[in-house]
């Protein structure tokens, strides 16, 4: 990573593709509990030429447990991830 001290660190958008969703019972028929599996798109797609150069390869996991939010993904389809710093 070089030594970065000193220097500002921009905000980084990622294009990542929902690959799997695994749903797990509840003793809740109302709630949610969803493990989601995205990975990073690295060619093909001019938006994400410039960070996969120095970032060619990358996934993210995470549970979540909105069924709103759940109600926005579907496997297949290409997100945007973005980073930035926070300040504090």
């Amino acid at each position: 990573m070089g030594n970065t001290k000193g220097t500002q660190m921009s905000n980084i958008r990622g294009r990542f593709t929902l690959q799997q969703i695994d749903q797990h019972a509840s003793h809740d028929p109302q709630a949610c509990h969803c493990n989601v599996r995205f990975t990073a798109v690295t060619a093909g797609k001019q938006d994400c030429e410039s960070w996969s150069k120095w970032t060619p390869s990358g996934e993210l996991t995470m549970t979540i447990t909105n069924p709103a939010a759940m109600e926005h993904l579907a496997v297949g389809k290409d997100y945007f991830l973005d980073l930035s710093p926070v300040e504090t």
